[in-house]
């Protein structure tokens, strides 16, 4: 497992370790650099957003989609303002066949009264999965499998698992936007936000950024 305290030192370890160790794959014959089961820990999720400059991130987006996602949304309308590209995994021009919102939004009622109920309870689980692939076709395949919440000790702790990763383009929203979920249920619960777990079945970078990851390793 890799654990760092912040965003920062996180990221730059998981770019390090994919620089140095990945094998080369090429899924949809796109040649990629991957890892698979990585386990990773942000100790502090309060500090998920990354700021190496070498990255340059999108901090507009970042912040649209964390709030995109928290309000239930699924519409390409409001979140390709802040990047014009994400509606290329649109089907319709309209509406994300995977988006995290509608399925967090429903779920998280749940998470909360389970842990109010129970505080050590293990079933406090969103499921992001969409569990019919082969009766509906769509661009937008989920990312992301899981999350599920602990209170342990005084904190909440969100344990999230990836069957993909994309650790140039997506994994640095991905973390921010994990967080500061994690953190709302915390404040729903009246408690702190603790260490953020991610499961990553394939952590990867393709080739076109290889170049750029070498960059922000040195």
């Amino acid at each position: 497992m890799i654990t760092e305290q912040t965003a920062d030192d996180l990221y730059a370890a998981l770019l390090g370790r994919l620089y140095r160790d990945a094998r080369l794959v090429s899924p949809r014959g796109l040649v990629t650099y991957e890892w698979r089961g990585l386990n990773l820990c942000l100790v502090d999720s309060r500090q998920a957003l990354i700021t190496m400059p070498e990255r340059k991130l999108n901090y507009h987006f970042a912040v649209a989609e964390w709030w995109w996602i928290a309000a239930g949304r699924d519409d390409v309308g409001f979140i390709s303002q802040y990047n014009k590209r994400i509606a290329d995994f649109s089907d319709d021009q309209k509406r994300f066949a995977g988006a995290y919102g509608p399925r967090w939004r429903e779920q998280i009622r749940h998470v909360v009264a389970k842990l109010r109920e129970d505080p050590d309870s293990r079933q406090a689980v969103v499921s992001l999965w969409q569990p019919n692939l082969l009766t509906i076709k769509t661009r937008d395949v989920p990312c992301t499998l899981s999350f599920q919440y602990f209170i342990r000790g005084t904190q909440l702790e969100c344990h999230a698992v990836m069957r993909s990763s994309d650790a140039w383009l997506g994994f640095p929203y991905d973390l921010h936007n994990f967080a500061r979920l994690q953190a709302m249920v915390a404040g729903e619960l009246n408690v702190a936000p603790g260490p953020l777990y991610l499961t990553l079945g394939s952590s990867h970078f393709y080739e076109r950024d290889k170049e750029r990851i070498f960059e922000c390793v040195q």
